[in-house]
């Protein structure tokens, strides 16, 4: 078991230029839409890891986010801890707390 939920998640998208423009025509932001911490949308010809899943018009790879977990939304972000004052917090969520 690499991941213990979808948060854990980074997905890299290699699609074929079709696919690309409609996920690059999408209002909702990839890491939302699949529910994970990081979503790469690379631009159709990108050098594609070998590793990754190829699928119709798409090849996807799911490794581990980078970063450390951010407390109140539960994402995994190289931004978390950046704030002195709310040390288990992403910088997003720190600015929220921060206001409150």
């Amino acid at each position: 078991k690499v991941f213990g939920n979808s948060l854990g998640a980074r997905v890299d998208l290699y699609p074929d230029k079709d696919t690309f423009n409609v996920l690059a025509g999408l209002e909702q932001p990839l890491n939302e839409l699949l529910i994970v911490s990081q979503a790469v949308l690379h631009e159709p010809g990108v050098a594609q890891d070998e590793s990754a899943m190829q699928l119709k018009g798409i090849a996807v790879k799911v490794t581990p986010a980078e970063g450390e977990k951010c407390e109140r939304r539960l994402v995994v972000t190289p931004e978390t801890g950046q704030n002195e004052q709310y040390p288990e917090l992403c910088t997003r969520c720190a600015a929220v707390v921060e206001q409150e």
